[in-house]
């Protein structure tokens, strides 16, 4: 099936391969929906990084960019047993680590300043700041989990083995539960 016009319903059934195999093969349109089907991730996940609208869609756009070379070059192929969505994220990631400057690249992997009082009353604002006294590491990997990855694409995209991925979860998990328990009573 070949994605041509406005025909939204086809775009909806058409998968991810045949969708990187149009793009492939010079499809305009089905590069439009590869983007608008994955564009708020790509750019969630770079805004997590960076903290930054502007930078982050700035990164994004390369990003998209250099998915869509990749694609014209034949550089992504599922019959190497290969996600397209993980790929995608390779990408991204790579992207923001190439056009960030080195001092930034620190920055990233620091802790969080810690941030103003918390309403300990309001239990989404205590997970919140839960989360973001995680280690960078640990944070990313409950980030990953709540924008749907699975634990063998966050292994994948992070370059390192699934059972790394349990541990950092098992951490973050034990972490944010004590967290959320200290402040609110308990109730967390």
């Amino acid at each position: 099936m070949t994605i041509k016009g406005d025909d939204q319903r086809a775009a909806l059934i058409v998968g991810d391969d045949q969708l990187a195999a149009q793009v492939a093969g010079g499809e305009d349109r089905a590069f439009e929906v590869l983007v608008d089907r994955y564009q708020n991730q790509v750019y969630g996940l770079l805004w997590r990084r960076l903290r930054d609208d502007a930078a982050a869609a700035d990164v994004c756009q390369e990003a998209f960019l250099r998915i869509w070379k990749g694609l014209h070059a034949s550089k992504y192929s599922p019959q190497d047993g290969a996600n397209l969505r993980s790929w995608m994220f390779q990408i991204a990631r790579r992207t923001l680590i190439d056009l960030l400057p080195k001092r930034k690249e620190v920055a990233l992997d620091a802790a969080p300043e810690p941030s103003a009082e918390v309403e300990m009353s309001d239990p989404t604002a205590v997970v919140r700041e839960g989360m973001r006294q995680l280690p960078p590491e640990q944070r990313d990997v409950l980030e990953l989990e709540l924008d749907g990855f699975t634990q063998e694409e966050m292994a994948e995209l992070r370059g390192v083995p699934r059972r790394r991925i349990v541990y950092l979860k098992g951490l973050a998990v034990t972490s944010l539960r004590t967290y959320c328990e200290k402040h609110l009573g308990g109730a967390g």
